[in-house]
């Protein structure tokens, strides 16, 4: 990164515009990359105030870059990679393993920020017929498996093996809300292959 002066101002009001913002999505992460490399007395000082002002433990709003201006080709060796093993669970056209979503068409149905959330929050919204379950019956027996729909007067859980259990509500003591099995493995991921990431699945 430029040493002079001009790069050191230019950075400068690219972290104010972030902090108001107001700067272009697609940049954002570069601005934050570059001031860091850089460093220096003013741009450590903007750093940490943006950094201070980000809500704690908001996700979603410390990882606000990756909505826009990833690399889809990228993406997609984030995709299909080690990193974040997504093909191990997730597919598109007939191929993965199908233990989550078929993600064909995923970005008709999800904008850019629907798509973080659900890499970075998986609990946040599970997709129907992919949620685990476990549900105590008025007997004390308890079917564990995937809830595959639930009506106003039945639940239908895939225990795994056999066929789908079909439990009247009226049989149910207790049950655990729907959990996702998706670890939150973009919390692994750099901040590049999560933007990266975020810019391949908006291309599916």
């Amino acid at each position: 990164y430029a040493k002079d002066a001009r790069a050191e101002a230019e950075l400068a009001r690219a972290l104010a515009a972030l902090a108001a913002g107001t700067l272009a999505g697609d940049v954002q992460l570069d601005a934050l990359e570059a001031a860091r490399a850089r460093g220096g007395e003013v741009l450590n000082a903007k750093l940490a105030a943006y950094e201070a002002a980000l809500p704690a433990g908001d996700l979603m709003a410390r990882n606000a870059f990756a909505l826009a201006g990833g690399d889809p080709t990228r993406g997609a060796a984030v995709f299909e990679g080690e990193a974040a093993e997504c093909m191990r669970c997730h597919g598109s056209g007939g191929h993965g393993a199908g233990a989550g979503p078929d993600l064909t068409g995923v970005s008709r149905r999800h904008d850019a920020r629907g798509l973080l959330e659900s890499v970075l929050l998986p609990q946040a919204k599970i997709a129907a017929g992919f949620g685990s379950v476990a549900v105590t019956l008025r007997d004390g027996s308890v079917v564990n498996g995937v809830q595959l729909s639930e009506s106003a007067s039945e639940l239908v859980v895939d225990p795994g093996e056999g066929e789908p259990r079909r439990i009247a509500l009226r049989d149910v003591a207790t049950r655990t809300p729907p959990a996702s099995a998706m670890p939150p493995t973009a919390l692994g991921l750099t901040a590049r292959e999560l933007r990266d990431l975020i810019a391949h699945l908006q291309t599916r």
